[in-house]
């Protein structure tokens, strides 16, 4: 007896249940995901310049005539005032040919006063008076001239501040324009920087800017700034800004075991200082890194509405800022953006939020 195979029948019957099954289950299934808010950050952003201080005045200290030592009248490291003798040298024959001088003077002087009693009387010319008269004035100037080689042999200080180190000691023959030492003054110092040309909205002349020396680790030290130049290098496209750092010390802050004519002052020509300039100080909208997902080179977001509908969102970022990155066009403070479990999320899909992230 021969049985019918009725499995074409019921086929169709059991794929149809299949589909009705699949189509319930996927209604059913929802994404979990953890979303974050976008949030306002403040942001700020500072570059690094960095320069060389300089002392506000310095000068080497030097004769202008070939002269031997006879006395030095400072120490190394002393602070001087202005007009301060530091240096006398052998002055002697100097002083001989102003005495030399003073006595042609005289001389002229005294015949000059003779031809004017005998110009009275008609017995000398007013030509031989007229040329007598030169010979006074020549004598003055070969006495002016006499005076002025002997002040070189006595060198004082161009200004007040401190004098640097020197070896020269009494007996010593200098030659013309010999150093002997620098007289600095650090009441004040200048450090002049490179600033690129694209941030130079970012300062004006007169405000304050905060440096740093890593001989005193975090302490800072704020300085002026007291002149942009007027053009900028063509090559590097910079301009050098120069700051001036106050650096005198109150009296009452002066150490116990500091003698009054010795300088303490905090800061010295030739440090290396690095200079903090915030060329950013603004408020952004931030959203985690993870957020940010990639379509070619188009970045967007998907977005998580009230419903807990998802949505797709292109977006312009910012700066990255470690775990966060901030968002320059896109997204509003407030929404909420997927930032884990975006794998099996589709776009129009409903999804369920876990605990948002921190």
């Amino acid at each position: 007896m021969k049985y019918k195979n009725n499995n074409a029948g019921w086929r169709p019957y059991l794929w149809l249940a299949l589909v009705c099954v699949s189509s319930m289950t996927q209604a059913q299934y929802k994404a979990v995901v953890t979303t974050a808010e976008v949030t306002e950050m403040p942001v700020m952003a500072s570059i690094e310049l960095m320069g060389t201080l300089k002392a506000n005045q310095q000068v080497a200290i030097a004769p202008q005539v070939s002269a031997r030592v006879t006395q030095v009248h400072f120490e190394s490291g002393q602070l001087v005032k202005k007009g301060q003798v530091l240096l006398s040298l052998d002055n002697r024959a100097a002083k001989a040919q102003v005495r030399e001088a003073q006595a042609s003077l005289m001389d002229a002087q005294r015949i000059f006063k003779n031809y004017n009693t005998l110009f009275s009387r008609k017995a000398v010319t007013q030509t031989e008076l007229d040329g007598q008269q030169a010979a006074v004035a020549m004598a003055e100037a070969k006495l002016a001239a006499a005076q002025v080689q002997a002040s070189y042999l006595t060198l004082h200080a161009p200004f007040s501040g401190v004098m640097g180190l020197t070896d020269v000691a009494p007996g010593a023959l200098l030659a013309a324009n010999e150093p002997v030492a620098d007289l600095l003054d650090i009441s004040q110092l200048k450090l002049d920087v490179a600033l690129p040309e694209k941030y130079f909205n970012k300062v004006k002349v007169g405000e304050t800017l905060t440096a740093y020396s890593d001989a005193y680790g975090e302490q800072a030290f704020n300085g002026k700034l007291a002149v942009m130049a007027p053009s900028v290098n063509s090559d590097s496209l910079n301009a050098t800004v120069r700051l001036v750092f106050d650096n005198s010390m109150p009296e009452n802050s002066q150490p116990d075991n500091a003698k009054p004519d010795k300088t303490h002052n905090t800061l010295v020509p030739g440090m290396l200082m690095r200079v903090a300039l915030t060329v950013d100080n603004s408020v952004q909208l931030a959203i985690p890194v993870q957020s940010l997902l990639y379509a070619g080179q188009q970045r967007y977001v998907y977005v998580v509405d009230a419903e807990n509908k998802v949505s797709r969102r292109d977006v312009t970022i910012g700066r990255n800022m470690g775990e966060q990155v901030t968002v320059v066009d896109g997204l509003k403070a407030g929404e909420r953006v997927i930032s884990a479990g975006t794998v099996k999320v589709r776009v129009g899909s409903v999804v369920e939020v876990l605990d948002e992230a921190l």
